[in-house]
């Protein structure tokens, strides 16, 4: 698996550098910028995106407001909000139909948690539910951590567990360690611990059997603090720890409260 994802990396860098046409090379760094997130990588791409962001806006604004997509997903994991709000706001200016591109839609929702909009988090995220997030895979696990994030328990076990199914008899690992991820999370604010080790604990064998580093740091945020209410010191511990040696490579900053809530339960334990 993890050679998978250095071929496609490979590919992609070639096809970048082979890309006559602006809207071709668009579509490449879009695809070749995702593979950088899923291995932790994605800062490298950031200014190329905004960069051919701003060769294609007006040929075709869409793509634009793709690229700067990437840019305001690492942005916003930061915890800028205001940086946020700046990318966010001139992607709602390049579309049409704002209220009708689930892309937007999603970012609109986590923008509202970043500032604090309870109200407009979830008007959000149930139009993106509205708009039939399931007909995107990578959509649908959004608003299901938006669901979780929210407290809409029911509805977020409504959309995952279905995923899920789907994902195992697909045998989409990657989907499936994702969808995992969020239902541990789910299970861990309803106190249903043992589920939630169980989901985490998958969710960072696929990770790590895919050598994606992203989501190994994104499945240990929720893995160590379940480990930690658990009693399982040690482990929480060392999970933790290694969060803190991964997130600045992976740019995942919204796990560091976790590293550290864990690490605080764990040595009030050992006391």
């Amino acid at each position: 698996m993890p050679g998978a994802q250095i071929t496609a990396a490979a590919l992609l860098d070639q096809a970048h550098s082979l890309a006559g046409g602006a809207l071709l090379r668009a579509d490449v760094v879009e695809g070749r910028t995702e593979v950088a997130r899923a291995r932790g990588e994605i800062a490298d791409w950031l200014d190329v995106c905004r960069e051919e962001a701003d060769r294609v806006v007006e040929a075709d604004p869409r793509r634009a407001s793709l690229l700067l997509y990437q840019v305001w997903d690492y942005v916003s994991e930061q915890y800028d909000a205001a940086a946020g709000r700046v990318l966010l706001d001139r992607m709602i200016g390049l579309s049409s139909e704002p209220d009708d591109d689930v892309y937007l839609v999603q970012a609109c929702a986590w923008q509202a948690m970043l500032e604090d909009d309870v109200v407009a988090a979830r008007a959000a995220t149930r139009r993106g539910l509205e708009l039939g997030a399931g007909r995107s895979t990578e959509r649908a696990l959004e608003f299901g951590y938006e669901l979780v994030y929210l407290g809409d328990s029911d509805a977020a076990r409504g959309l995952l567990k279905p995923l899920i199914m789907r994902f195992r008899s697909e045998g989409s690992l990657l989907d499936l360690a994702k969808a995992l991820t969020a239902l541990a999370a789910l299970e861990c604010r309803l106190g249903r611990l043992a589920s939630a080790e169980a989901a985490g604990t998958e969710a960072v064998s696929l990770a790590e059997e895919a050598g994606l580093s992203y989501w190994v740091c994104d499945t240990l945020s929720v893995l160590c603090v379940v480990e930690a209410l658990l009693g399982k010191e040690s482990a929480s511990a060392a999970h933790a720890q290694r969060l803190l040696e991964l997130w600045p490579r992976v740019g995942l900053r919204s796990v560091l409260a976790d590293a550290w809530h864990a690490l605080g339960l764990s040595s009030r334990r050992l006391r």
